[in-house]
């Protein structure tokens, strides 16, 4: 199981997908409507993985960056194993 919660600031909105070997198991979507306002979205997937599999985040619109630093940490990726 893997949850991905992605924070934006302003009015920039940001995607970001969940991609296992390449392929896109799920999305998420931060979008702030106005420059006061922050947003934060968030999914989840249960994936079921062979030894080898890669996963991880990548955003999927073009110059855009994860909201988050060292002090706000506003983006989030987590995985569980349920059984093996």
């Amino acid at each position: 199981m893997f949850t991905l919660f992605i924070g934006e600031r302003d009015h920039n909105e940001i995607r970001a997908a969940i991609k296992v070997n390449s392929e896109n198991v799920m999305d998420a979507i931060a979008e702030p409507i106005a420059s006061t306002h922050d947003a934060q979205g968030g999914n989840m997937v249960i994936k079921r993985l062979n030894a080898g599999d890669v996963v991880y985040v990548e955003s999927t619109l073009p110059n855009k960056h994860v909201e988050g630093d060292v002090t706000y940490r506003y983006t989030s990726f987590s995985g569980v194993m349920l059984y093996s």
